[in-house]
């Protein structure tokens, strides 16, 4: 494993059982369908209007299972002897995980989001600072009630997500 000593042991006896949780939680956040722009403009409606719009209700449990997905797809890469790296954040996660795969993941990211902005050049300098403005969503966002702001790069999420599916 990586550089993290930190680790748990789980019950499952492959890497494959863990990535097939992480795509049942992957599954059910498309299931949900997309996060709209009207999402971000929640403060300028009352509540009737959000209790009317689907996208809105939808869209913080598809947030958290997509960045649930994301941690529990990243420890399946961690997988090793029966332990799994320990955590919720992404960035942490995604360190531990083997070079080779973080390099086709960090790769494939950039590509899907090459292909949301085809005219935006995408480096790895960029992908490691959206790495860690979303590596704490799935804490921060379950408890989104208790923030007074909350700030989150959906395309990147959704990008980095895809890329581990």
């Amino acid at each position: 494993m990586g550089k993290n000593k930190n680790t748990v042991p789980v019950l499952v006896k492959s890497s494959e059982e863990i990535r097939a949780i992480a795509k049942a939680f992957y599954q059910s956040s498309k299931i949900l369908g997309t996060v709209g722009g009207e999402f971000w403009d929640i403060e300028n409606m009352n509540q009737d209007e959000m209790d009317k719009n689907i996208n809105i209700k939808c869209a913080l449990p598809k947030i958290v299972l997509r960045a649930l997905s994301a941690e529990i797809a990243l420890k399946a890469y961690t997988f090793q002897d029966g332990f799994v790296c320990e955590g919720h954040n992404l960035y942490e996660i995604f360190v531990n995980v083997e070079e080779e795969k973080r390099n086709e993941i960090k790769i494939q990211t950039m590509l899907n989001i090459q292909k949301m902005y085809p005219n935006r050049r995408y480096n790895e300098k960029e992908f490691e600072i959206d790495l860690l403005s979303i590596s704490k969503v799935f804490v921060d966002w379950r408890y989104i009630y208790e923030k007074d702001e909350y700030e989150l790069d959906y395309e990147f999420l959704d990008a980095f997500t895809n890329s581990l599916f």
